[in-house]
C-alpha cells in the first residue's frame, strides 16, 4: 500500500468515526433514558426554573415598590393625623388653661377686693375711734388712729390697683382725707411751733403715698407744703429735694418748670455748712443736669415752654467760685468742672461735655444723675451739626479716601476744642 493510499484510508476512518459520533449523539439526544438526555433535561429544567426565578424577582421588586409607596403614604397619613390630633389636643388644653386662668384671675380679684373691703372696714373702725378720742380731747390718740386708718386705706388702694380693673376706687381720697384731718388737727390755733416738724413729716408721708399711687401733681403740692414746715431740718429737706428731682424725671414736660423752680427754692434754702456734703454734692449735680436737660429738651421741641425756669441757678456757675458759698457746696476744682461742663452743653459741644463728665463729674453723681446725663448726651448728639458735615465730606466725589480721612479727623479735633470765648468758671 502506498503512502497516498494510507492517507486516504486514514481519512476515511476519521470520517466514519465522526459520522458515528454524530449518529450516537443524535441517538442519545432522542433517547430520554441515556445520561446525556438526563443532562439536557436537567439543564432545560434549570433554565426554566431560572426564568421563573427572574420573573418572580421582578414581580417581588414591583411588589416591594408598591409596599414602599403604601407605607410612605400610610406614614404621611399617620403623621398628618397625629399633627391634627396634637393641634386639637393643644387647642383643648389651651381653652382649658384659659378658662382656668380666668377662673383663677376672678378668684384672685374676689380675694383682693375682699381683702380691700376688710381694710376699708378696719379703717372705718379706726376713724370712729379717732372721732371718739377727739370728743374727749385726746389729740395724740386721735392722730394715731387717723394715721392707722390712712395706712389701711392706702393698702386697700394698692390692692385695687393690683387687680388692673377699670373700677374707680375712693380709697385714695379717703386716705388723703385722713392725713388732712391729722394736719388740720395740728394746725389749730393753740398748736405750738414744736409741731411744725410733725406737720412737715405728715405732708412728706402723704406726698410719698401719692407718688406711689402716681398722683404726680398732688405729690408736688404736698412736697412743697412739707418743705415750708421743715425749714432748717437738713435730712428731711434733702429727702424732699430727692423726691422733687424724681418727680421732674417722671412728669416730663408737664409743669416741669414749676417743679424745677421749687427745686431751686429748696436747694437755696438748704444750710450748706452742716455736713452731708457728699449727698448734697450728688444732688447739686443732679439739679444741674435737670436744668440742662430741660433747656435742651425745649430747644429740640417745637412747642413753647410752659413755665419759664429761673436762670439764677445755672448763672451761679458763670461767676466766681468765691461768690457761690450760699448756692453751692463745691470746691474750687469741682466748681470749675461744673462751669466747664455747663459751658460745653450750652454750646452743644458733645465731645467736650462727655470728656468732662467722664473724668471730673462721674464720681460726683449717683445712678439717677448718670441716667439724666445719658439722656442729656443723647439730646446733644441729636442737636449737634457735626454729623451733617461729616456726611458731606464722606459724600464728596472730589476728595480721595485719604483726604476724606484727614478732613474728618481735623473736624473731630476742632470739635474737642472750645471757642475763643473763655469759660466763666475758669476766671
Amino acid at each position: 500500500m502506498t503512502r497516498y493510499e494510507a492517507l486516504a484510508f486514514n481519512q476515511m476512518r476519521i470520517q466514519k468515526s465522526a459520522s458515528k459520533v454524530n449518529c450516537d449523539d443524535a441517538t442519545h439526544r432522542s433517547n430520554s433514558i441515556g445520561k446525556l438526555g438526563e443532562h439536557y433535561a436537567i439543564r432545560n429544567e434549570a433554565l426554566a426554573r431560572a426564568a421563573l426565578l427572574v420573573k418572580a424577582t421582578n414581580e417581588l421588586k414591583m411588589l416591594t415598590n408598591e409596599i414602599r409607596e403604601f407605607l410612605t403614604l400610610r406614614d404621611f397619613n399617620f403623621i398628618s393625623t397625629s399633627i391634627s390630633k396634637a393641634e386639637e389636643d393643644f387647642k383643648k388644653q389651651l381653652k382649658q388653661y384659659e378658662s382656668d386662668y380666668s377662673a383663677l384671675r376672678m378668684s384672685r380679684h374676689i380675694f383682693l377686693f375682699g381683702e380691700a373691703e376688710q381694710f376699708d372696714q378696719s379703717a372705718s373702725c379706726h376713724r370712729e375711734i379717732a372721732s371718739l378720742y377727739a370728743k374727749i380731747g385726746n389729740q395724740f390718740m386721735e392722730r394715731r388712729h387717723l394715721l392707722k386708718a390712712a395706712k389701711l386705706y392706702y393698702s386697700a388702694q394698692i390692692l385695687i390697683q393690683r387687680t388692673n380693673s377699670a373700677c374707680v376706687s375712693e380709697f385714695g381720697k379717703l386716705m388723703e382725707e385722713c392725713y388732712l384731718e391729722v394736719i388740720h388737727g395740728l394746725l389749730r390755733p393753740e398748736t405750738s411751733s414744736n409741731f411744725f416738724a410733725i406737720i412737715g413729716l405728715t405732708h412728706f408721708e402723704l406726698a410719698t403715698r401719692m407718688q406711689s399711687l402716681k398722683e404726680h401733681f398732688k405729690t408736688f403740692i404736698y412736697l412743697k407744703k412739707a418743705n415750708r414746715f421743715v425749714q432748717g431740718n437738713l435730712p428731711i429737706q434733702l429727702q424732699i429735694l430727692e423726691k422733687l428731682c424724681d418727680l421732674v424725671q417722671t412728669i416730663g414736660n408737664a409743669y416741669c418748670g414749676e417743679v424745677l423752680s421749687e427745686v431751686d427754692s429748696v436747694w437755696m434754702s438748704l444750710p450748706k455748712g452742716e455736713g452731708m456734703r457728699e449727698r448734697m454734692l450728688s444732688l447739686e449735680a443732679r439739679v444741674i443736669l435737670l436744668h440742662l436737660k430741660r433747656r435742651k429738651t425745649e430747644s429740640c421741641s417745637t412747642l413753647p415752654p410752659n413755665v419759664p425756669v429761673k436762670r439764677h441757678f445755672l448763672s451761679t456757675y458763670e461767676g466766681n467760685w468765691r461768690d457761690s458759698g450760699r448756692s453751692s457746696v463745691t470746691t474750687r476744682r469741682e466748681f470749675q468742672s461744673f462751669s466747664q461742663f455747663i459751658f460745653a452743653v450750652q454750646h452743644d459741644n458733645y465731645l467736650e461735655a462727655s470728656q468732662i463728665f467722664g473724668i471730673e463729674l462721674s464720681h460726683l453723681s449717683d445712678s439717677k444723675g448718670v441716667e439724666i446725663y445719658t439722656e442729656l448726651i443723647d439730646l446733644l448728639n441729636f442737636t449737634r451739626t457735626e454729623n451733617s458735615e461729616i456726611d458731606a465730606i464722606l459724600a464728596s466725589s472730589e476728595l480721595s479716601e485719604l483726604q476724606k480721612r484727614d478732613r474728618v479727623f481735623d473736624l473731630l479735633n476742632n470739635c474737642t476744642k472750645f471757642s475763643n470765648t473763655p469759660c466763666p468758671g475758669s476766671l
